[in-house]
């Protein structure tokens, strides 16, 4: 594979005072025809804003920016205009609230991406609310989801502070009675409230550091990947390079991976001209904070991006970290190759008892990994009802984020002591299958097609930065993944080398390709992705159920039942793809079709050849759960979620002896889990009182929502 300049495409900000402001470059691999673009930008940041929404206005539409305000607008639709009400106007007050709080360069800098984009021609159906609403989305979410675990949390003792900033959210709104948000009507407001963001993309980055000294070639290595749903992230790709120098003559050059529409590339990952590597990792909290107006605050990849254009050292890092205001709970992992060193930064959005924010420091030295869960002892899950304020969705996230560490502190041991630790072997890492938390094959973990794994179905892209720690001879690097399939770890990885002097990024003829997976798992692993899109996007115009026409209406059970038809011959695909590459079943794969043909039964109750297809899975799988010498691994996890929704499949069937079987051998199991690592987590209660409706009560419906991305 071939990178070549397009020669004929590059454009300037001819409209500027300074012609060379910014400069836009277009770049193709010859070898699938996928383009990217390369964008230079001097000034000051909001004005390098405006030229970004001038210059990328055309693809701006064709990428993130509309699909963010899509998973808004169908994540705050509860098809029906009196509850839309609750959690539009939630949604609305906490971006106002950001907005009013974030500080004037961040306002300047939306404002000035809005001008931009206007000016371009292309922005006309967008107004200024829905700029900001797209470029502050990131941390409003973490708060929305931090708001509902606090009601859920509390029950129908729910704060006063929360009752006062819901009604506070409707007063905004006309004919709308604010004194409806009361605890006599918990119940209601929390329902809406679990139905909010429940499509939002699921955290499930990792990043990993290797000092020069502990790589093949002596230069450090940051590398991670970006996971997320959104699913236009690689129609435009591209690698940025920054000079703000004219603002503060102290800053920094530095080269980030980002997209048309965002404003903030460094706030993803990155590398400066001093050595400094930045990477981004979403959590999760109820301690957030909304800001205050004319705070100063900063959301957090705002934070990250600062950190790459002012810090020189570690130190400094922490010091902007500490200095600054932040919305929601956040880990930035900063590594320095002129040391050798990296930490990871942890941050909590709300003030502690002291006035002051919680940013806590985790020293990692010359190797580092993160993940997405809280690793410090002052901020890290301990399971207590009200007192903890951190936490993971489920007991398989709390798996997952940790089965993602273990597989990548391993590999990243075994390829420093020998040497061998490349920018090659570092996207063989980003692209990794393996599944730490099952029991390991060999000298290996085993291979598993999404869930407890560093590349996820649903990845976007994998970047990777190299530094030298001598920066007086630096020969610094930018990696990052096109998009020419998808996950985007698997597709084509375009290398740069960095001239800080020349202002340049200087691409390498060639690219990279992880060999992880054979063709078709990947291809089976496209038709998951497919799978996955239609399921949380059901208004997408492919699935056929009318397009936009979805949003702010509920699907009839017709529509339903054609959309988990669409589903489900996606997973046929991916299955039969998958099965035929290596000869066996893949669990993930068969439990999600399993869940989805249920759902297909319960949803069209005059035909129950879904719930007979189900049942083929259910079999499948309960027989290597019950299997003493399973050819499968599965986590004893695995084997509670298939037993217990076996059972709901036998009742749906009508066999309720079947049923009340197998949820109680689920419920064994999961007793047994309750015992070791995380065993404390609430998402096992649940389990609990799942399996007693299955078993006791003979349910088949109203199940939890199916999570596509970390098998539940």
């Amino acid at each position: 594979m071939t990178i070549e300049h397009l020669t004929g495409q590059d454009a300037q900000s001819d409209w500027a005072s300074d012609p060379e402001r910014s400069r836009l470059h277009w770049m193709q691999d010859t070898a699938t025809g996928k383009r990217f673009f390369v964008l230079r930008q001097r000034g000051a940041f909001p004005d390098l804003c405006y030229d970004h929404g001038r210059l990328l206005g055309r693809w701006i539409g064709q990428g993130v920016f509309p699909e963010i305000l899509d998973t808004v607008a169908v994540d705050t639709d509860l098809a029906n205009d009196a509850l839309d009400i609750v959690p539009s106007a939630l949604f609305a007050k906490i971006v106002q609230d950001i907005d009013r709080a974030s500080s004037g360069e961040v306002q300047d800098a939306i404002y000035r991406l809005y001008r931009g984009y206007s000016d371009s021609g292309s922005g006309d159906d967008v107004d200024m609310g829905q700029v900001r609403t797209a470029c502050l989305a990131i941390d409003a979410g973490n708060i929305a989801t931090g708001f509902t675990r606090r009601v859920e949390r509390w029950g129908e003792d729910w704060p006063d502070e929360e009752i006062a900033y819901l009604r506070q959210a409707l007063a905004a709104w006309p004919g709308v009675d604010p004194s409806l948000i009361k605890r006599s009507n918990f119940g209601l407001i929390l329902s809406l409230m679990r139905r909010l963001f429940a499509g939002t993309p699921t955290m499930g980055c990792t990043g990993f550091w290797a000092a020069p000294g502990q790589t093949a070639d002596g230069a450090g290595l940051h590398a991670r990947t970006f996971d997320g749903a959104f699913f236009a992230w690689n129609n435009v790709p591209g690698a940025h390079l920054f000079d703000e120098r004219a603002s503060n003559g102290e800053w920094h050059r530095y080269a980030a991976v980002g997209t048309a529409g965002l404003i903030y590339p460094g706030g993803i990952s990155g590398l400066n001209e001093a050595g400094i590597g930045c990477s981004l990792h979403q959590m999760s909290t109820t301690t957030y904070s909304t800001g205050s107006p004319g705070g100063g605050w900063d959301i957090a990849p705002f934070v990250q991006q600062r950190i790459l254009r002012e810090a020189s050292s570690l130190d400094q890092a922490v010091a902007i970290a500490r200095a600054a205001k932040h919305f929601a709970a956040w880990a930035i992992v900063v590594s320095d190759a002129k040391t050798g060193k990296a930490v990871t930064i942890e941050i909590n959005g709300r003030e502690d008892a002291d006035g002051g924010q919680r940013v806590e420091v985790l020293d990692h030295g010359e190797t580092a990994v993160q993940s997405n869960h809280f690793r410090t002892g002052p901020l890290a899950e301990i399971f207590d009802h009200f007192g903890d304020a951190h936490f993971t969705k489920s007991y398989g996230k709390w798996l997952e984020t940790r089965a993602r560490i273990t597989a990548t502190e391993r590999r990243l041991g075994l390829l420093t002591q020998t040497g061998l630790l490349d920018t090659g072997e570092a996207l063989q890492m980003l692209a990794g299958h393996e599944d730490a938390a099952l029991p390991q094959l060999a000298a290996a973990y085993p291979a598993r097609s999404f869930g407890r794994t560093v590349c996820k179905a649903y990845g976007l892209m994998a970047s990777i930065v190299r530094a030298p720690a001598d920066r007086g001879a630096a020969a610094d690097e930018l990696w990052l993944t096109l998009g020419d399939r998808l996950p985007g770890p698997h597709s084509a990885m375009a290398g740069f080398d960095i001239d800080w002097d020349g202002f340049a990024l200087n691409h390498r003829s060639g690219t990279l390709a992880a060999q992880t997976l054979s063709p078709g798992q990947v291809t089976a692993l496209g038709h998951y992705l497919s799978a996955h899109m239609a399921f949380v996007r059901p208004q997408g115009d492919h699935i056929g159920l009318g397009g936009d026409d979805y949003v702010g209406r509920k699907l009839t059970d017709h529509e339903t039942a054609l959309l988990l038809r669409v589903v489900i011959g996606h997973l046929d695909r991916a299955i039969d793809d998958w099965t035929g590459a290596i000869g066996e079943p893949d669990v993930p794969f068969h439990y999600i079709r399993a869940r989805i043909a249920h759902a297909l039964g319960t949803t069209d109750g005059s035909d129950s050849t879904p719930l007979y297809a189900a049942k083929r899975d259910w079999d499948l799988l309960t027989g290597l759960a019950t299997s003493n010498a399973p050819s499968v691994p599965l986590h004893d996890y695995d084997r509670v979620l298939i037993l217990i929704y076996a059972g709901a499949t036998a009742n749906a069937l009508g066999d309720r002896d079947r049923g009340r079987e197998l949820a109680a051998e689920g419920e064994t199991i999961r007793a047994r889990l309750t015992g070791g690592p995380g065993g404390g987590h609430p998402g096992l209660s649940s389990l609990s009182s799942l399996a007693w409706e299955v078993g006791e009560n003979g349910a088949s419906e109203d199940l939890p929502p199916i999570d596509f991305v970390t098998v539940e």
